[in-house]
């Protein structure tokens, strides 16, 4: 019994260290893919997926100290004019070049809103942005508030006041 648990340890350790091979030498001989212009594999999208979920549900765990009021929406509807419109889409222009530049594509908020995500990861993807997606981050360029205000624009997109909506229909 005993030489046979040390025969699946050492059989176990073997597999491990043919895998890490194999896989060093997929990387050193550029076999894996690295282009930006070609999609994903269905292997790449799912690991991404997994572990932005994961860290997300990990390290996204304030609320918003500010309140989805018309002044809060409408400083956020501004700031996303300036800094995402160009690969995110706006009204004025809902399908940017950029958008279609990155792989995966950026999604279009005009179509896929995120306003199912809870702020806090909506403020989580602005704060530290989305490794290997073309989406920075933004810590060092906005303040905290301004993150959180665009945070409760982006959440609150479908359901803007008139005044801050009125805004929003002149951005491209």
């Amino acid at each position: 019994m005993k030489n046979l648990l040390i025969g699946a340890v050492l059989g176990a350790g073997l597999c491990f260290l043919l895998i890490s091979a194999t896989t060093y030498l997929l990387v050193l001989s550029g076999l894996l893919p690295a282009r930006q212009d070609e999609a994903a594999s269905d292997l790449e999208r799912w690991m991404a997926g997994i572990s932005l979920k994961a860290t997300i549900k990990r390290e996204a765990q304030r609320k918003s100290p500010l309140t989805a009021d018309g002044q809060n929406l409408l400083a956020g509807a501004k700031l996303y004019a300036g800094y995402c419109s160009g690969c995110h889409g706006a009204p004025l222009n809902p399908m940017p070049s950029f958008a279609t530049a990155y792989s995966p594509a950026a999604p279009l908020f005009l179509e896929d809103s995120p306003k199912n995500d809870d702020e806090k990861e909506i403020y989580w993807k602005i704060e530290h942005g989305i490794r290997f997606t073309g989406m920075p981050s933004f810590k060092k360029m906005l303040s905290e508030k301004e993150i959180w205000q665009l945070s409760l624009f982006l959440k609150n997109l479908e359901k803007l006041p008139p005044t801050v909506q009125a805004y929003w229909q002149t951005v491209k």
